[in-house]
């Protein structure tokens, strides 16, 4: 059994229905408010009617060995500063420092240090300064 695609192309139905499966789970789980929809222009809670208003960090995929993603939401445009830190406190990468706009930003991070050298696998911490606030998250780079 195949199920017709919109292309023109077919999928066996098996692979269909898992994928179905998979994005009913996303949508019941954005639903309940145990996950959340990502990307540059995520729109606000559902029902709210309004945009976010407090500072948000992620990082995925955390463990990560070729490059972490950091995502995080500013409530208000300012200036930022988004760096790396050993378990000693050193900064051992500056990401961001500037003016950025609110809303959703998104840097990535090659486990290099300042001079573009190769880090050793280990925790990092990724500190976001903002006007809204401090955050800090917790990655760990597999070597």
């Amino acid at each position: 059994d195949y199920v017709d695609y919109l292309s023109g192309s077919y999928i066996p139905t098996s692979n269909a229905d898992y994928i179905i499966g998979q994005i009913n789970t996303m949508i019941d789980a954005i639903d309940a408010g145990t996950a959340e929809c990502c990307g540059e222009n995520r729109p606000a809670n559902p029902g709210q009617g309004t945009v976010m208003e407090t500072l948000e960090l992620e990082a995925s995929p955390n463990p990560f060995r070729e490059e972490v993603s950091i995502s995080f939401y500013l409530p208000e445009a300012g200036p930022a500063t988004l760096e790396a830190f050993n378990l000693n406190g050193q900064q051992v990468a500056a990401l961001h420092s500037g003016y950025l706009d609110a809303g959703f930003q998104r840097f990535s991070w090659n486990g290099a240090g300042e001079g573009g050298q190769r880090l050793s696998g280990g925790v990092y911490l990724i500190r976001l300064q903002a006007e809204s606030g401090t955050l800090t998250q917790k990655v760990s780079l597999m070597r």
